[in-house]
């Protein structure tokens, strides 16, 4: 049975490449005439045919074939039957011939039989069924008489009003940056805890384990030197004579350390589990690391939206609300669909944030193109100049979120690669120590006389490498902490209880460039706990005010709008500045460097000067906070050094504005 699927599967195999190569050996190979069917083509005439359309080869060629194969095997099956009659015969005469000859006979001769029905039968059934399928050629085509095509008319335009803008919530994403209290409106995100508060946790918790293993490692180098080579037993036996070993080994074998064995065992056990609370902390705060990158990347796009759309197309959300008043399709776009426009203030009430700016894109009413846009040389300032009442400092805001933000990631950056360090230092530690508690220590066997004259073994040498465990130690603590006192490294800079709780340090009134350079880079030596607990809630309530100004501007009938700074050029600034708009800065390196010297000054919120306390709540803190104090002091002294250096633009120095800041004035 298997043979016989063997030599099917060959014939099938063979068949099918005979009738792949077949016509790309038909030009190598001259194939028969079939007898009988002169009408039948073979591969050869086929080919050679002018008269045989390309797409009929194939067809003929399996025609050509087919006949083919059946001749052959009608040839077959008459030699089969003629020898299975023969052999019949034989059986019956033959004087030698074997009784199973007739049974053999009689199988071949109705193989035979069967295979002429069955190639008979076939060519009769496709008549049958289809005469056509007896018939291999394509049919051919028949020209089609083209189809009317209908004309649909258009339909008549509809005079529809519609409008699509873009939200660019830069208020939104600040506060999905710095949480500082959980202003989520969805349901999911309502227990969660702000991520300031998991910030200052997860460092909190950082160092009280860190704490702990630096304790506690102090604690293994105390307990180390109670490892001693008279806790050993020597294996040796003394000559009472010369006092000297009477055997060559020389070791000393049990635990040198079996005084403080259960102490440092217990006391590895709990570095072991401090390892592992501080390696969770650490994944919180890579995780918040990453989830606060991609808020910054959010906001970075949304400022240069801000940028890049300007008046009349950007609008206020407030005058977005008004503008879109009898539109009867307006769209708002979001970019990002878990920045709602809808959030909880402090008191649990569901609020919409005006801290936000809407761009047109589209529609039929399409703002119109915003004016030429003036610079310092050609401004004109006209002889009525109209007034501002109210800055909101986008622009400076911002940039100062940037900043502080990097800031942040980097303290964070420093603090997971701290522990990663601290980590491995302690295991470097319980290495060091297991040395000290092995079952072969490093001592050996000697001899030695007693008081009374005799001789006893003894076990002599160092058990534990007091030297490493020393060095090792002293790196522990300078990755936890470091003495105001000494010398500090670079490593030593970055220490963890420096990292988290480091405060803001005093800075010093000066006018030399390096030190300035100094105060700043030591005004960045600030700690996590500052910054989550005074900087950033401080920045939020900038944030805060800047929302209000820009919720109450464009109010109906109040005859103000807000204006980008190249907009309000020639107008007059707010108090208490009360001079005029001449230019506006954003990548000037003067401007960069002011804002780098200020962008971490914080108002005093506990002052008990009672007018400091109604400006620290008020519209005035953006334009009277130690912040704004601190950068119009520093444009004032650069444009200073501007004039003494000869610089003929010293003056638009101090003048100067954030591009992106926005002015309330009179339309």
């Amino acid at each position: 049975m298997k043979k016989r699927k063997v030599i099917f599967l060959f014939l099938c195999f063979f068949s099918l490449f005979f009738i792949i190569s077949g016509p790309a050996l038909a030009l190598e190979i001259v194939y028969p005439k079939i007898p009988g069917f002169p009408q039948i083509q073979t591969p050869n005439e086929i080919l050679k045919n002018p008269n045989v359309l390309p797409e009929e080869i194939f067809p003929l060629y399996v025609r050509y074939l087919y006949s083919l194969i059946t001749l052959i095997s009608l040839t077959i099956a008459l030699f089969v039957f003629v020898y299975g009659g023969a052999l019949y015969v034989a059986s019956n005469f033959y004087p030698l011939a074997k009784p199973e000859w007739i049974t053999q006979a009689k199988e071949k001769i109705s193989a035979a039989f069967l295979g002429t029905l069955l190639l008979l039968s076939s060519y009769i059934l496709f008549g049958i069924i289809n005469p056509n399928l007896r018939i291999l050629s394509l049919p051919k085509l028949q020209p089609q008489a083209p189809i009317a095509q209908k004309i649909i008319p258009s339909p008549e335009p509809q005079n529809i009003s519609s409008r699509i803008d873009v939200e660019l919530p830069f208020g939104r994403i600040i506060e999905k940056i710095f949480e500082n209290y959980n202003s989520d409106i969805k349901i999911e995100n309502i227990l969660k805890k702000p991520r300031l508060k998991r910030i200052e946790e997860a460092a909190t918790n950082d160092y009280y384990y860190a704490s702990l293993l630096q304790k506690n490692s102090q604690e293994l180098k105390n307990l180390s030197l109670q490892c001693k080579c008279q806790n050993a037993n020597p294996t040796t036996s003394c000559d009472p004579l010369s006092c000297s070993p009477s055997s060559y080994n020389a070791n000393c074998d049990c635990d040198t350390c079996k005084t403080a064995r259960k102490s440092i065992e217990k006391i590895e056990k709990d570095n072991l589990k401090n390892l592992d609370y501080l390696k969770k902390e650490k994944e919180k705060i890579i995780t918040e690391t990453e989830d606060i990158k991609t808020q910054l990347k959010r906001l970075e796009r949304t400022e240069n939206f801000i940028k890049d759309c300007d008046f009349p197309r950007e609008n206020s959300f407030l005058a977005y609300l008004n503008l879109k008043i009898g539109i009867e399709n307006a769209r708002q776009i979001k970019f990002w669909d878990d920045i709602l426009l809808a959030y909880l203030t402090r008191d649990y009430r569901k609020d919409t944030d005006f801290a936000t700016f809407m761009c047109n894109i589209g529609g039929t009413i399409l703002s119109t193109p915003p004016p030429e846009q003036a610079s310092p040389d050609t401004l004109t300032i006209p002889d009525q100049q109209k007034s501002c009442i109210l800055e909101a400092p986008v622009g400076e805001i911002i940039d100062r979120v940037k900043k502080i933000t990097n800031l942040l990631i980097n303290k964070l950056e420093i603090l997971v690669r701290l522990n990663d360090e601290l980590a491995g230092a302690v295991d470097q530690m319980h290495i060091l120590i297991s040395q000290c508690n092995s079952q072969t220590p490093n001592c050996v066997s000697a001899c030695e006389r007693t008081i009374s004259g005799g001789c006893i073994p003894v076990c002599k040498g160092q058990t534990c490498p007091e030297k490493e465990i020393a060095e090792q130690l002293n790196k522990i603590n300078k990755i936890m902490e470091i003495k105001e006192e000494e010398e500090t490294t670079e490593q030593e800079k970055n220490a963890i209880k420096n990292t988290i709780e480091n405060k803001r340090p005093n800075q010093k009134n000066t006018n030399n460039q390096q030190e300035q350079n100094n105060n700043i880079k030591n005004e960045e030596k600030i700690g996590i706990l500052p910054l989550v607990k005074e900087t950033i809630p401080d920045l939020l309530k900038d944030m805060e005010i800047t929302r209000y100004v820009m919720s109450s501007c464009e109010r109906k009938d109040s005859g103000n709008i807000l204006k980008k700074c190249n907009m309000a050029m020639g107008d007059i600034a707010p108090e208490p500045e009360n001079r005029t708009i001449y230019i506006c800065c954003e990548k000037e390196d003067f401007y960069k460097e002011c804002l780098q010297k200020c962008y971490l000054k914080t108002n005093e919120e506990n002052s008990s000067d009672p007018e400091q306390k109604k400006i620290l709540n008020s519209v005035e803190r953006l334009t009277k906070g130690e912040y704004r104090k601190c950068l119009s002091s520093c444009l004032t002294k650069k444009s200073d050094s501007a004039k003494n250096a000869g610089d003929p633009n010293w003056e638009l120095i101090s003048e100067c504005k954030n591009a992106i800041n926005f002015y309330c004035c009179q339309e």
